[in-house]
């Protein structure tokens, strides 16, 4: 997923004022860069911290629907691995590492258990480097 489609899904305003390629179109295009990327991505994680409920736990809890079906086939559920990298990116981040993350709902995850992240988006990979502050 490119940065102007994670935008879009997580809902935070941009333009092509703020885009490095000036095509002169009047609303952000697929090919969306910022200007300045440390600028945009303190504005992106204000933004989202504008809708984050604070945790009051150290990690995201797995929380399983129980099936009506008594059966069990070893397999993890998907939701299992999200949390897996939402808790591998704490930890990390915590040890003072940096970490990687795919989207901006991974990273509000992320922001309700360690507010004071830095983020940085790497076009290449279309994926975002976390670290604290």
């Amino acid at each position: 997923m490119n940065l102007h489609n994670d935008l879009m899904k997580a809902k935070i305003e941009h333009n092509c004022s703020q885009c490095s390629y000036k095509c002169g179109k009047c609303a952000a295009c697929e090919d969306f860069v910022p200007n300045d990327m440390w600028d945009f991505m303190e504005y992106v994680t204000d933004a989202l911290m504008e809708t984050v409920i604070p945790s009051k736990d150290k990690k995201l809890k797995r929380r399983p629907v129980k099936s009506k079906i008594p059966y069990d086939d070893k397999i993890p559920a998907l939701d299992y691995y999200y949390v897996a990298l939402v808790n591998d990116t704490l930890s990390e981040i915590r040890r003072g590492h940096i970490a990687y993350i795919f989207n901006l709902e991974q990273l509000r995850d992320v922001m309700c258990f360690e507010p004071g992240v830095r983020v940085t988006y790497i076009p290449e990979a279309e994926s975002y480097s976390v670290r604290l502050k």
